[in-house]
């Protein structure tokens, strides 16, 4: 949980589940991505989109 929370940070906060399970495989932890997106699910972690521009 801790470096899903540090990953999470970094990312400014934009790392959905995907992402954070490319990075902790990256970083050799072995953790799928349905865990992931669970963890996150139950601690409030939510993805933010980021907006380019006006239309």
């Amino acid at each position: 949980m801790r470096k899903i929370r540090t990953i999470h940070a970094a990312s400014r906060k934009t790392y959905g589940a995907p992402r954070l399970h490319a990075e902790l495989k990256a970083d050799g932890v072995a953790i799928g991505k349905r865990r992931v997106a669970r963890l996150m699910g139950a601690t409030g972690f939510v993805a933010l989109t980021e907006r380019t521009g006006t239309a």
